[in-house]
């Protein structure tokens, strides 16, 4: 549609807004600006007071002036999930997935705002890119937006904002790529990965490393740690998708340093490293501000409207459609609420008689389980729970064995050749005739090799191998599953 677009990056110091201007002959940027506003760490609320003020200094300047614009809330706080769903329908899908999501998140459901990112769909099944952000870290971004008097259109994150400059400014024939945006936050780089295959989205990952001394140039946020989650995380994607990443594109106020694109050609072995910019307002051509991407790409959402992206501010009023709404509709929405009234007391009273008869059914039930397992605390769901006493009871027998005498033996070499930096969390181990397994969790990938060649020292321990590692529900955990075979010692 015609007209003029606008796309705001806020992050944890800086606001950086691009307008796009749309016309008959193409997109174009027609004004940028990148305006810093006092933040320190630890301080929220003197952080969201000085990005409010900059808000409404950008917003008496004449941001937001053309219509609503497109913003982003910190990705590092949202965790991401890629789902495959059995159904088409992209709004069916958006409605089954907070409760897809409900068993990975750190907080319940209720205190967090869950949207979707289409990524394909075909034969019955969707693929979507599942995202959960805080509701106090969204309500706080919006309450901010607001008192400087700014309208939404979309609120994402920058992965998203990656993608969508992608789609609209680069043209690479259909390769496998990965934009990155590399950030300093509060000294603390903050890398924003975002991989495509062949225009199609195959993941994001937001890697926040530890803050640096204020002595230290730009270049050291790019430490060795650093640099192999991105390794590690490239890869990852690659074995997912059966193809090498073969470009690298650059972006970002720490993107320009030379020192970057040599580290990263050396270390992740792409073939093509570039770097990727919005065109500064003046007639030369090789001008360019790679700090402008997320900014761009978040105006472009504006401009394309694309179908089935995220939006967290997904069902929010939007003022202005409301207003012109109200009055000619107000009638119909009394009665329609009078009728909905009724219904929700027919289906209470309803619900009501169930709930009675599914009482009583709960009560013999529990009468039963607590004459049957006396000894069991914590009665949550009686059937349920008897299944598992039974299991963990056949369990316990078939893996572990009664009376076998290597079991000490075995956990007690287990335990002491884990390094103690590793901060591993098992959440299930087996042992099986000669064979012994465990799934756990641990910091980052380094810490599984560590562990792997600390257990390969135990003469008790031969033919270890790591399967299955891969990110964890929570960033930036590593979830892996490590077999081995047990010897004699």
């Amino acid at each position: 549609m015609i007209g003029s677009y606008v796309g705001m990056d806020i992050g944890s110091s800086t606001v950086r807004a691009v307008r796009l201007r749309r016309s008959l002959r193409g997109i174009a940027i027609q004004a940028a600006v990148c305006r810093r506003f006092l933040a320190e760490p630890g301080k929220p609320q003197v952080a969201e007071a000085a990005l409010t003020d900059c808000l409404v200094q950008l917003r008496a300047e004449g941001w937001g002036d053309h219509g609503p614009v497109v913003v982003t809330v910190p990705e590092s706080g949202v965790l991401a999930r890629k789902l495959d769903l059995p159904i088409t329908d992209l709004r069916k899908a958006i409605q089954v997935v907070p409760f897809e999501l409900e068993d990975l998140l750190p907080i319940a459901l209720e205190d967090v705002v869950v949207d979707c990112e289409s990524i394909s769909s075909g034969e019955g099944r969707t693929s979507v890119l599942a995202m959960a952000v805080r509701k106090e870290v969204l309500e706080r971004r919006l309450e901010a937006l607001s008192k400087a008097g700014f309208q939404l259109r979309h609120v994402t994150v920058r992965s998203l904002a990656l993608r969508a400059y992608y789609d609209r400014f680069v043209t690479d024939a259909g390769q496998t790529v990965v934009l990155m945006n590399v950030e300093s936050d509060f000294r603390a780089p903050t890398i924003t990965l975002c991989a495509m295959d062949h225009k199609r989205l195959c993941g994001v990952r937001t890697i926040v490393g530890s803050p640096l001394p204020y002595q230290d140039a730009v270049f050291p946020l790019l430490s060795e740690s650093v640099v192999g989650e991105i390794r590690r995380t490239i890869q990852i994607w690659e074995q997912e998708i059966h193809q090498s990443c073969s470009r690298l594109y650059l972006s970002g106020p720490e993107a320009e340093w030379p020192e970057v694109r040599s580290l990263l050609a050396e270390q992740l072995g792409i073939p093509a490293v570039e770097f990727v910019g919005a065109p500064r307002m003046t007639q030369h051509a090789s001008e360019w501000k790679p700090d402008l991407v997320v900014a761009t790409g978040l105006a472009a959402m504006g401009a394309d409207r694309p179908q089935g992206r995220l939006d967290f501010a997904r069902g929010r009023a939007r003022p202005t459609a409301l207003a012109g709404s109200r009055r000619p509709w107000a009638s119909v929405s009394v009665g329609a609420a009078l009728v909905l009234l009724l219904a929700v007391a027919s289906l209470f009273l309803h619900y009501r008689a169930q709930e009675a008869r599914y009482e009583q059914s709960r009560d013999a039930v529990r009468t039963l389980f607590r004459e049957s397992f006396s000894d069991s605390p914590g009665i949550i769901d009686e059937p349920r729970q008897a299944r598992r006493l039974l299991a963990e009871a056949q369990k316990r027998r078939a893996f572990l064995g009664i009376g076998d005498p290597r079991i000490p033996r075995i956990l007690a070499e287990l335990t002491t050749h884990v390094p103690e930096e590793a901060h591993l969390e098992i959440h299930e181990l087996a042992i099986e005739a000669d064979r012994l397994w465990f799934e756990a969790e641990t910091e980052s990938f380094e810490s599984v090799d560590r562990l792997k060649t600390s257990l390969a020292r135990s003469p008790y321990f031969r033919e270890i191998s790591v399967k299955e590692a891969k990110l964890g529900p929570v960033a930036p955990r590593i979830r892996f599953r490590m077999h081995m075979v047990v010897g004699q010692g």
